[in-house]
């Protein structure tokens, strides 16, 4: 029974002729990266960005990740309906301690049941992904960490869109790319 304190690891998403060929379009040369100030609202690391689908397709290269969300659904033997998928790509910076992490935050900030997010990994890479114990409008003094996540190449993680999480940028790969999902789910 997935409720909003499941954490579920999923390795092994997409068979390997399919990642390879989603790899390679990822780091193609005509694959289009945007730039972004900050990887949240409010972050200070920049990166880049490709939304392929928000409440609607709007990359034409949004059958890859409607193929990861299938693949997902399947595994979890559940209904999920997209509602924004976005991929970010963090390259290595030079930074102090403190600033090793992205900012807190959740997938969805207002109330709304049903909604669940997953994190896609196409490639191995560090920069984990941090899951705290807490939800949108608790209090963040006194977080507690319930999963840190190293990428796998061809992993995902999956949560409740509330949860309160952040990432790191890479230190020692070149790069971190994550597909982030954001689906409703139902029970038909």
């Amino acid at each position: 029974m997935i409720d909003k304190n499941s954490i579920i690891e999923i390795n092994n998403v997409l068979p390997d002729n399919l990642l390879k060929e989603f790899q390679t379009v990822l780091n193609g040369y005509d694959f289009p990266w945007y730039y972004n100030d900050g990887a949240t609202a409010k972050d200070n690391h920049p990166q880049f960005t490709h939304v392929f689908y928000d409440h609607r397709p709007i990359s034409d290269w949004w059958i890859y990740p409607f193929t990861i969300n299938n693949f997902i659904a399947k595994e979890l033997d559940i209904n999920m309906t997209p509602r924004r998928v976005k991929a970010n790509y963090q390259y290595p910076l030079v930074l102090s301690d403190i600033d090793k992490l992205n900012r807190i935050h959740a997938d969805m900030q207002y109330e709304s049941e049903g909604f669940y997010s997953f994190i896609y990994y196409p490639f191995d890479c560090d920069g984990d992904t941090i899951l705290y114990n807490h939800f949108y409008g608790d209090d963040l003094n006194d977080l507690s960490i319930a999963k840190s996540y190293t990428p796998k190449e061809n992993s995902a993680l999956f949560f409740y869109s509330h949860r309160l999480h952040q990432s790191m940028p890479p230190v020692t790969n070149k790069k971190r790319i994550v597909l982030n999902f954001v689906n409703s789910i139902s029970s038909e």
